[in-house]
């Protein structure tokens, strides 16, 4: 991850900004809250750039979690795999 700053605005206050290229559905309170959650369990400072690669990370884990399982055949169990 890489080591770089948050920006800060005139006030003093963090500012995150957006990531060229993202999907239109990722916010700055996404970026935030992302960052938020993640930094504590890294050494390294993140910045917007980690953030947006954990959120597409996690977005794609959603898109193969939530497939249409429809066409796949459900095993019953058999009686000596029952309690």
């Amino acid at each position: 991850m890489n080591s770089a700053k948050p920006a800060i605005d005139g006030a003093g206050a963090v500012r995150y900004v957006v990531p060229a290229g993202s999907p239109s559905w990722v916010t700055e309170e996404l970026i935030e809250l992302t960052l938020k959650t993640w930094q504590p369990f890294y050494a390294n400072q993140l910045i917007e750039a980690d953030a947006l690669e954990m959120i597409m990370g996690v977005d794609q884990l959603f898109g193969i979690v939530s497939r249409d399982k429809s066409h796949e055949k459900i095993r019953s169990t058999r009686k000596s795999q029952q309690p």
